[in-house]
């Protein structure tokens, strides 16, 4: 599912690195909700895969209570 997102091996490594924990979330209650909502964000595919590999731990937050909190980090991740 990542790889569709367009993540290679190399970026999917230094996602299970910072991360691990990414790969304990059910697809569709955190990574399927949040995807179109960073979306919706104006990210495209290559910022959404920047936003993955830098920040993984960001899919494990719900979306109302903690994901639409994390906008100014993300605007300081540059994205």
């Amino acid at each position: 599912w990542l790889r569709g997102l367009g993540l290679d091996d190399a970026r999917l490594a230094k996602v299970i690195v910072r991360g691990p924990q990414l790969f304990g979330l059910t697809l569709e209650n955190n990574l399927k909700l949040a995807v179109p909502w960073l979306r919706g964000l104006g990210l495209d595919d290559a910022r959404l895969a920047k936003v993955i590999v830098r920040g993984p731990q960001l899919f494990g937050l719900t979306l109302e209570n903690n994901l639409k909190l994390a906008v100014p980090w993300l605007r300081g991740l540059g994205l």
